[in-house]
């Protein structure tokens, strides 16, 4: 039948890892795969891990036929490139599955050491919100594309339906910004913190999901509820359900 569908792709579970227990811990309760930083160049250097806890999280991870994915996903200055250099070396050395960028000198960086490499996942860091970013990524060596958080599911299934080839990452559960994913400046300009550099320390900043909890609070205290969280479910089950109807890959970060 020339119609037939191609074979859908399986659906991943991708659960954040703050260090080498809590990777063990998904990995036992189900995730295909953790996501975990390094103690350099992730935008989470506060849940920075050694390569050799990250290697111990491969060893373990491998034996389930589970994956680990690490974040190489801040933006890097010239005077940073050599440290770069030697983390991807490490990380390729230790066998990691794949490496969330933010920078494009990664790709340049990561040629030097042949095609037995880990696979390149365009972090949510490079604000991917539409089909030309999307395609670009895919033709420059990332397999697969972290979509910006604000996203709707409309605007997925038309990425999706644009670049059906691509694996494409999309966030179900956690934290929304109210700016657009790794394009708000806001922390910068008021505390010097960025959320894209190192220079960050680790931690993400959180200024608009305070402003935003702020204005949830604000709202429901005007309709009368004293129950009040913060927009962090983001449609899990419609998500996982619409996916599975047409073989596209999402998963599950936090």
């Amino acid at each position: 039948n020339s119609k037939m569908t191609k074979a859908r792709r399986p659906i991943e579970l991708l659960a954040p890892a703050k260090n080498l227990e809590c990777g063990m811990a998904a990995i036992d309760h189900g995730a295909d795969a953790v996501y975990i930083g390094a103690d350099s160049f992730g935008a989470r250097v506060s849940a920075g891990n050694t390569t050799d806890s990250i290697a111990e999280l491969c060893r373990y991870a491998h034996v389930f036929g589970a994956k680990v994915y690490v974040t190489v996903n801040t933006i890097i200055f010239e005077n940073e490139l050599a440290k770069a250099d030697r983390l991807i070396g490490e990380l390729v050395k230790i066998g990691v599955d794949a490496i969330l960028v933010q920078d494009m000198a990664v790709l340049e960086l990561i040629k030097k050491y042949g095609n037995d490499v880990p696979e390149l996942h365009a972090s949510t860091q490079t604000d991917n919100r539409n089909t030309e970013k999307v395609k670009w990524l895919h033709s420059v060596g990332f397999k697969r594309v972290v979509l910006a958080r604000e996203l709707s599911l409309e605007e997925i299934k038309h990425i999706h339906a644009a670049a059906p080839d691509v694996e494409l990452e999309a966030f179900v559960h956690g934290a929304l910004c109210v700016s657009y994913s790794g394009a708000c400046y806001a922390s910068l300009h008021c505390f010097n913190r960025s959320a894209n550099l190192l220079q960050a320390i680790g931690q993400k900043p959180v200024l608009s999901r305070l402003l935003q909890c702020l204005l949830v609070k604000a709202f429901l205290s005007l309709q009368g509820h004293s129950c009040v969280l913060q927009q962090n479910f983001l449609f899990v089950f419609i998500i996982v359900q619409e996916s599975e109807s047409d073989g596209r890959l999402f998963l599950f970060p936090i």
